[in-house]
């Protein structure tokens, strides 16, 4: 019986083990970060038990970690009191073991809880010491990170020059790291600064940096993003034709679904520039559209921005019946909104109304309401900043808690240094034993690494061609922005074009693995892509026909093509198509097997000529001539319904 009882007892002893050796920390944070996406409270759950597990195995690193994705976990599912006492539990552990990433991590973490309550000083001071903690231990990519969410605070606080400086900051990290997708976003924040700061052309520098950046990571919503962006800041500087061009450009990328919800603001927009022009039958046709769109998504705040705007364009034309109905209609959603922004211009039109009416007294009351209203408004942002230094202070005290635990890790720190001295010590004695060894795999490693290196070199000086080519591009938008001749602008805008066909060609080379050729179907797409958004060829109905083989073609003949390519769309963008439109067709493939064949045509009015395309003096004729002499390429000029340019280049 006792013998039964034993061997009972061993199987359960051992299946206890087996089971204890399953908790592994690591597989519980695996199966919760695979689950939360999909069931948040079964993610938590498994991140507790991960953070038990490790507690009972006195696993601290694994604690930190455990606590970090908890503390996340939980603010994003907006339970920021739990959050927050994870957080601080992490952030004692992680002091105390003093690892500067894991350290560094929760310092961000509680600055986004704190971001999150409102507490927007208290979360500068947290993402400061987290950059501390990044910056010790080299990590650039969350440097810049923490950047930008120093950069968003500081915005919130309306301190737009801090904030600037942040993203700035943020952007020559991103630079560096030729991180595009964080570095577009930090143009787009720079810009929205400078448009706060009433910086509007410094702002559609950066806009436009943005927008070049998107096209090359093919990211369509952050494209219309910076065409939205573009048109309102040509809107601010008065430039009515540039805004409704990158606007009308915005709301093709976003028309993917017929009258979505991302459509209201450009239609918003696009309505306010009409207005501007002073076409206010046009400015109503896209005001009326985003009204809809907006009342069938129930965008409340839009819609009564909509009927504002839709009050604003009836009393230009002294429709004051139906701009009072419009006002009525949007202070109804005003006061279900609390807004007191939108209330103070519903009394702002009430009084414009009152006024056209010839009834001053009731235009002056409505006057004294919006100035009212003005001046709370004011005083609600002045008041945000007293509660923000007294916020400040109420968490000092928690952080001189935090400060304590650091003095006493130094200490523990300090012991832990002489034991490492004796490791050090013996490191080197074993060091200098392989270091013979060493010598001999050294020669032939430099080998190899010389010519990582020119490949870095390669790399690196197409890396900053770019960069003075994008800056090129930029120095031409703002000479466009301050330029009203016509002829001159276009000039300007061809050059543009030009600098941009190489711009792209040294990303491409940048971004591949040999500076030696290209694949000639993706640079074509993007040029082509390029072209269409400058010229706005979707208002002159112009379709692209795009048929280039995915070939490998060498660098020194790509540039020349490009440009051929560039003059040749531009051109016939230009001077090609009448009021109905027309047709471009680009081909390039391989004939044999060492031709390649390049052709660009029209179905547009043609031109009266021999055949001799030498008869034509313009610069951009001369250039394609002198690309094509550089190719050794034979060029034929077909005329017959449009042009049709055809090039022989031999590989």
């Amino acid at each position: 019986m006792m013998t039964g009882l034993k061997s009972t007892f061993l199987f359960f002893l051992l299946t206890f083990a087996l089971i204890s050796r399953g908790q592994n920390p690591d597989t519980l944070l695996k199966r919760a970060k695979v689950i939360y996406p999909t069931n948040a409270a079964q993610g938590i759950k498994l991140t507790r038990q991960a953070y038990d597990v490790a507690t009972k195995q006195n696993l601290k690193p694994k604690q930190v970690i455990a606590l970090t994705m908890l503390s996340v976990r939980l603010w994003d599912s907006r339970d920021n009191k739990a959050a927050r006492a994870a957080a601080k539990l992490g952030l004692a552990l992680a002091i105390k073991l003093g690892v500067d990433s894991l350290t560094g991590d929760l310092w961000v973490t509680a600055g986004l809880i704190d971001y999150t309550d409102g507490l927007n000083k208290a979360a500068i001071d947290k993402y400061q010491r987290g950059l501390t903690c990044f910056q010790k231990g080299g990590n650039k990519k969350k440097i810049g990170i923490t950047y930008v969410n120093l950069g968003i605070c500081q915005k919130r606080l309306s301190n737009f020059e801090q904030a600037n400086d942040c993203y700035f900051k943020a952007a020559a990290v991103f630079l560096n790291l030729n991180d595009k997708e964080n570095l577009c976003g930090a143009y787009n924040s720079i810009g929205n600064c400078f448009f706060a700061l009433k910086k509007t052309r410094q702002a559609i520098v950066y806009y436009t940096r943005a927008f070049i950046l998107s096209i090359g990571l093919k990211d369509v919503e952050t494209q219309a993003q910076c065409l939205n962006n573009l048109g309102y800041g040509y809107k601010e500087i008065n430039q009515p034709d540039s805004a409704i061009k990158y606007l009308t450009g915005c709301i093709k990328l976003r028309n993917v679904a017929k009258d979505s919800d991302e459509l209201v603001l450009p239609l918003q927009n696009l309505g306010s520039v009409w207005k501007q022009k002073g076409d206010i039958e046009k400015a109503l046709q896209y005001i009326n559209r985003s009204i809809k769109i907006a009342g069938d998504y129930h965008m409340q705040e839009e819609l009564a921005r909509g009927y504002l705007d839709q009050a604003e364009a009836y009393l230009q034309q002294h429709q004051t019946k139906e701009a009072l109905t419009s006002i009525a209609k949007s202070y109804r959603l005003v006061i279900v909104l609390k807004s007191r922004e939108l209330q103070g211009q519903v009394y702002g039109l009430r009084a414009a109304a009152a006024e056209q009416q010839g009834n001053y007294r009731e235009a002056l009351a409505y006057q004294k309401k919006h100035k009212s209203i003005s001046d709370s408004l004011f005083n609600i942002n002045q008041q945000k900043v007293v509660e923000e230094i007294a916020t400040r202070y109420d968490v000092k005290q928690k952080d001189l808690d935090i400060a304590a635990l650091h003095t006493k890790a130094k200490l523990e720190q300090q012991v832990m240094a002489k034991q490492r001295a004796f490791i050090i010590a013996l490191i080197i004695a074993v060091a200098l034993a392989v270091l013979a060894g060493l010598t001999v795999y050294r020669s032939y490693r430099q080998k190899q690494s010389d010519h990582r290196h020119i490949q870095y070199l390669m790399k690196e000086l197409h890396h900053r061609v770019k960069n003075n080519l994008q800056m090129l591009s930029g120095l031409f938008s703002l000479q466009l922005a301050d330029t009203h001749d016509e002829q001159v602008r276009n000039s300007i805008r061809e050059n543009e074009l030009r600098i941009n066909s190489m711009n792209i060609i040294h990303q491409k080379l940048y971004d591949s693995e040999t500076a030696a050729s290209l694949n000639i179907r993706e640079y074509i797409d993007d040029l082509v892509r390029y072209i269409q958004i400058s010229y706005g060829t979707a208002s002159k109905k112009i379709d692209f026909k795009v048929a280039v083989e995915p070939l490998l073609v060498s660098t020194d003949k790509v540039v020349a093509i490009g440009l051929i390519i560039n003059e040749l769309i531009t051109n016939a963008c230009k001077y090609a198509f009448g009021p109905d439109g027309g047709s471009i067709w680009i081909s390039f493939k391989l004939e044999g097997e060492k031709q390649f064949v390049l052709t660009v045509a029209d179905d547009g009015v043609g031109k009266k000529s021999t055949g001799n395309p030498a008869e034509n003096n313009s610069f951009g004729t001369r250039l394609v001539e002198i690309m094509a002499r550089q190719l050794n390429a034979k060029l034929t000029l077909t005329e017959g319904s449009g042009l049709q340019y055809s090039f022989e280049i031999p590989d």
